[in-house]
C-alpha cells in the first residue's frame, strides 16, 4: 500500500513538470509574437518614411539634371557653330560642299550631346534609385535585429533626410572639339596649292613651319 501511494505522488510530480514545460513554450511563444509585432512595427515605419521616394522624386531628378545641363550645351553649340562659321567664311567655304559637311558634322555632335545628357540624367536616377533603396535594406536589418520600433523610425527619418536633397551634378567638359580641323587640307586641295594655308586666310604662308623653331608664327602674305 505505501509503495502504491508512493506511485502515485510521482506521478503528480509529472503532472507538475508538464505544466511548467508548457507555461514556459507559452511565453516563449508570446514573446517571439511580441518581437515579430514589434519588427513588423519598425519594418512598416520605415517603408512609410521612404514614400517619399517615389516616381515624381525620380523624375525630377532627372529634370533638374536637364535643366542644369541643357543651358550649357545650348551654349556651347552657340559658340562652336559661331566659330565654325567664321572659319568658312574666312576660308571663302561657307557654302562649299565642305562647308556644309562641316556643320553637319557639328549638328550630329549636337544631337549625340543631347543623348548623352539624357543618359546622364538617367545615371543620376539609377544612382538614386539604389542609395535609397540601399538605406531601406539596412534599416530593415536593423529592425529585424534589435525589434526596436522606435529606433527603425529615427533611424530612417535620419536616413530620409540625408537622401532628400538633389545629388551634386558635375559640370560638363568641353563638348565640341576640332569643328574647324581639316579646312587647310580642304583648300590646299580645291587649289591645287602644295603650300599651307593660314587657318585665317586663303593666301598662302611663306614656308612651312618649322617645329623646331620657338618664333614659328605664320606669315602671310599681303
Amino acid at each position: 500500500m505505501c509503495f502504491g501511494g508512493g506511485g502515485g505522488g510521482g506521478g503528480g510530480g509529472g503532472g507538475g513538470d508538464n505544466g511548467a514545460a508548457e507555461r514556459a513554450a507559452a511565453e516563449s511563444r508570446a514573446r517571439e509574437a511580441a518581437r515579430q509585432a514589434a519588427i513588423q512595427q519598425g519594418v512598416s515605419s520605415v517603408n512609410s518614411t521612404f514614400e517619399q521616394f517615389n516616381d515624381p522624386y525620380y523624375s525630377k531628378i532627372k529634370q533638374s539634371y536637364l535643366d542644369y545641363a541643357t543651358p550649357q550645351i545650348d551654349q556651347q553649340y552657340d559658340q562652336a557653330k559661331n566659330d565654325l562659321s567664321l572659319a568658312l567664311g574666312r576660308q571663302g567655304i561657307l557654302d562649299s560642299s565642305m562647308g556644309a559637311k562641316k556643320l553637319a558634322d557639328l549638328e550630329r555632335q549636337n544631337s549625340l550631346q543631347r543623348e548623352g545628357i539624357l543618359s546622364t540624367g538617367n545615371q543620376y536616377v539609377n544612382n538614386a534609385r539604389n542609395s535609397v533603396e540601399n538605406a531601406r535594406s539596412d534599416l530593415i536589418s536593423q529592425v529585424n535585429a534589435s525589434a526596436d520600433p522606435a529606433q527603425a523610425q529615427a533611424g530612417a527619418v535620419l536616413r530620409a533626410q540625408s537622401l532628400s536633397p538633389l545629388p551634386n551634378f558635375s559640370p560638363l567638359g568641353v563638348l565640341f572639339q576640332n569643328a574647324a580641323s581639316g579646312l587647310g587640307a580642304y583648300v590646299n586641295g580645291a587649289t591645287g596649292s602644295t603650300q599651307p594655308y593660314a587657318l585665317n586666310s586663303l593666301q598662302p604662308t611663306t614656308a612651312p613651319l618649322d617645329p623646331s623653331k620657338t618664333n614659328n608664327a605664320q606669315r602671310v602674305i599681303n
